[in-house]
């Protein structure tokens, strides 16, 4: 009797402790998920701002592009011929995992000849900082019509990259975050997938033997020792 007590006292606390934890579960998955909604949220708000301050970049450069008061197929026809750097352009890509923009400050060398056609000669000019190019380094690559576009421009260009520069980071730490919590909701969903449940040991009386088992007979006596 005392054996049957603490049997079903030991198989109650079991009970409770699998609730519990199958409770803990439940709220830790809930929180998970509401982190990552929160992450995913946050990253579609920062692409807005991308998208916004690549508006921003194409439209220095456009500005750019139209104040140069220089006609520079002329003056690479002259310049270009001596083999001395003709001039500079501003260039827009995207590099970055959030494809974000990025304007860079590019120097016109010269130019060969392919297919009777002009193709210049290009390489970038290496930025000073990470939101901006020395302007002496810049100036020394422009025709002197060109100095005060390539300023202008490249002063709201730094305005546009200190804004963009926390705004890859964050984002970048966001994509982070998003994997990994779905990862972790990946695995809690494997792990709480139901398993098949254990079998109750049979009592020594239910047991079946199959036919054909040799079963001792209690009337023949089980002599230990046949010897005497």
């Amino acid at each position: 009797m005392l054996l049957d007590v603490m049997d079903r006292k030991r198989r109650t606390k079991k009970k409770d402790s699998h609730k519990q934890q199958a409770a803990k579960a439940k709220l830790r998955k809930a929180s998970l998920e509401t982190r990552l909604v929160d992450a995913r949220e946050d990253l579609a708000a920062i692409s807005i701002e991308i998208d916004r301050l690549a508006d921003a970049v194409a439209e220095v450069q456009a500005e750019f592009s139209r104040r140069r008061l220089v006609d520079m197929r002329q003056f690479v026809a002259t310049a270009g011929k001596r083999g001395i750097r003709s001039g500079i352009g501003l260039i827009v890509r995207r590099r970055h995992k959030l494809c974000v923009p990025v304007a860079s400050w590019r120097v016109i060398e010269t130019f060969k000849i392919v297919d009777g056609k002009r193709t210049f000669l290009t390489k970038d000019i290496p930025m000073f900082t990470a939101t901006g190019y020395r302007i002496e380094s810049l100036l020394e690559h422009a025709h002197g019509s060109e100095y005060q576009a390539v300023r202008e421009a490249e002063a709201a260009l730094q305005k546009i990259r200190s804004e963009l520069r926390p705004l890859v980071i964050r984002g970048t730490r966001l994509k982070q975050s998003i994997y990994q919590l779905e990862r972790q909701l990946e695995r809690m969903d494997q792990c709480q997938a139901v398993s098949p449940a254990r079998k109750a040991k049979p009592a020594l009386d239910q047991l079946s033997l199959p036919l054909g088992s040799f079963v001792p007979d209690s009337s023949i006596p089980q002599l230990r020792n046949p010897g005497g």
